[in-house]
Parts: structure tokens; C-alpha cells; sequence
């Protein structure tokens, strides 16, 4: 792709530097009441925290509609600890080193601490959106945090299953990523009093929007280059994760080949991105081409709720926000 994503996403985050800040600050706010054993920890979350895309959704939605609340930082800060506890596990689980160029949690404090202060994370988050006048928050984030959980543990079951549909690989991401992003545009909208057919609207595209982020993501994880992804790539394949490109590509080999990719596979042979290139270069293509489209679909689809939205710059700047999902440099 020519796109560069950090491009499309750099105008929204000007956009919205104030709210953004409101959100860190109050995130701040709720993980300083730690001990001091904690502390390095705290720092590290905040070196190694992302571009906060979860909740500029929140942000741009209640924008859309008329203004920021305080409801809507506070919302928006739930979304972001929740995401950091998950990408804490999530690490771990998958054994990776770097994110964003820096050391994983359990790289530097084990595997025990880093269990932990996910958790703690957690706990953090839904102890105060409890305090909230309004429980909906509380409701649709531990909903959220449930599927997500259950979309990990279905996919961690299901490691070397070469049998896998899309039906069932889409199970799991909806589950494991795009609740969250779902969760985030329903509270959004809900929070600025939008008609709950509307709020409905959002939640599916979060939904859509969810999708296309994490299946750029599983394309990158074969494709991309660590360099520029800044984390760790390589991992889903050789530790028996099947992917949309990778389920795909399954489909497209004759019986044959298809057998011989299964033993090897099986039998914990290494198989990388390379050697499918390599020995089936027209069924990896294929295979990549095809994914790349389920994306352009997903995206298209996503934004087709934004139409609701009365103030149409934000609607826009959602627009961005979603094609920073689905694109990749790579």
C-alpha cells in the first residue's frame, strides 16, 4: 500500500490533542493509586500506550453529535485500560518481545507481574465506571471484556486446527478485538443521547471497524515488516494460529498440497510466510488479494452509520479513523 497510515491517522489526533489529554490525564489519575513497587510499571504503560484509536472513537462520535462530556472521557479512558490489560496478556500469550519498539511487560517483569497488573488494570477501570451515575458503561465494558476473553480462549483452543472456517475465525476476532471497538462507538453515541436505533448504528460499526483492524493486523503479522510495525511479526503461524489469510490460502490448495502443508505442519516442521510464497505462489496471492478485499468491504460497510452523525466533519474524521484501521504499510 502507498497510504501511509500515520498520515491518515495525524489530523484526527490534532483534532482532538484536548479530549485526548483529558482522557491520559484521567487514566493517570486512576492507576497513580498504586504502590511504589508498582510505579515503574505505571510509567511503562504510558511509554508503550498506543494512539488511543478506541477512544477517539468514543470522542469523534460525541463530537458528531454536539459536544464532549465528562461522561465521554471517562468512558474513553475505560476503553483504553481495558485495551491495555488485554495487549498485556496478549504478549504474553503470544511470546512476544517488543511493542512499539520497547519491551513487553513480561519481558521485563516476568510473567507472574504481568498477569497480575493486567488484572489489575481491570479491576481499575471497572471499580470506577461502578461510580458512574449511569451503569450502562459498567454493562456494555464488562459484556465487552467477557467476549473478548472468550474470543481468546476460542482461539487459543483451536491452535493447529487446520480445519477452521471463516465462520469460526470471525467468531473469535469479533470477540477478542472488535468488542471493544463495538463497545466504545455504542457508548459514545449512547452518552450523547442519540435514538437507540442509532446507537445500534455505531455499535455495528464498531463492529465492522473492529474486523478490518484485526484482520489488517493478522495480514501484517505475515506480510509486514517488524521494523516498521515496531512489535513483533511472525508469531501467528508458527505458533499454530490460524488466520483469515492463512484459512484462505488453505482453501485454495488442491488436495494434494493441501496434504502434504497439513503433515508438515503437524509434525511442528517450521512453515513461514516465505516458503508459502515460495513452493505456492499463485494460492498465496490469492490468498492475500482476497483478504485485502474482505478489509475493503468491511471498511465501506463501517461507514455507512457515519451518514447518522449531524456534525459531518466528524463523520469524516471517523471515515479516516476507519481506513487507519484497515491499512497496513506494508
Amino acid at each position: 500500500m502507498t497510504i501511509s497510515s500515520s498520515n491518515l491517522l495525524q489530523q484526527v489526533t490534532n483534532e482532538l490533542s484536548e479530549e485526548l489529554s483529558l482522557v491520559e490525564s484521567y487514566i493517570s489519575e486512576l492507576l497513580e493509586e498504586c504502590s511504589e513497587e508498582m510505579k515503574p510499571l505505571i510509567h511503562h504503560r504510558k511509554k508503550i500506550s498506543g494512539k488511543s484509536v478506541r477512544a477517539m472513537l468514543v470522542l469523534l462520535i460525541a463530537k458528531g453529535y454536539g459536544n464532549v462530556t465528562r461522561d465521554h472521557i471517562r468512558v474513553a479512558s475505560y476503553v483504553e485500560m481495558i485495551h491495555a490489560a488485554t495487549l498485556i496478556h496478549d504478549d504474553l500469550l503470544d511470546e512476544a518481545l517488543e511493542r512499539r519498539r520497547l519491551s513487553c511487560f513480561h519481558v521485563e517483569w516476568g510473567a507472574h507481574a504481568a498477569v497480575l497488573f493486567g488484572d489489575w488494570i481491570y479491576a481499575t477501570a471497572f471499580e470506577d465506571a461502578t461510580k458512574m451515575q449511569d451503569q450502562m458503561a459498567s454493562k456494555v465494558l464488562s459484556g465487552a471484556t467477557k467476549r473478548v476473553c472468550q474470543g481468546e480462549i476460542s482461539q487459543n483452543l483451536s491452535r493447529y486446527n487446520l480445519e477452521i472456517s471463516p465462520e469460526e475465525y470471525f467468531y473469535q476476532i469479533d470477540g477478542k478485538t472488535a468488542a471493544l471497538f463495538e463497545a466504545a462507538a455504542y457508548l459514545g453515541a449512547y452518552y450523547s443521547s442519540a435514538e437507540k436505533p442509532d446507537s445500534e448504528s455505531f455499535k455495528n460499526f464498531g463492529l465492522l471497524a473492529g474486523r478490518a483492524f484485526q484482520i489488517a493486523d493478522d495480514l501484517l503479522d505475515i506480510i509486514g515488516d517488524a521494523d516498521s510495525a515496531g512489535k513483533t511479526l511472525r508469531r501467528d503461524l508458527s505458533s499454530g494460529k490460524l488466520t483469515l489469510p492463512v484459512i484462505l490460502f488453505l482453501q485454495s490448495l488442491p488436495s494434494g498440497e493441501l496434504n502434504v502443508f497439513k503433515e508438515a505442519f503437524l509434525k511442528g516442521e517450521s512453515v513461514l510466510e516465505s516458503d508459502l510464497k515460495e513452493k505456492y505462489p499463485k494460492e498465496f496471492s490469492l490468498a492475500i488479494s482476497s483478504t485485502k478485499k474482505i478489509v475493503s468491504d468491511l471498511i465501506e460497510d463501517a461507514q455507512k452509520a457515519l451518514l447518522l452523525l449531524p456534525k459531518k466533519e466528524y463523520a469524516d474524521f471517523l471515515s479516516e479513523i476507519v481506513c487507519f484501521l484497515g491499512v497496513r504499510d506494508y
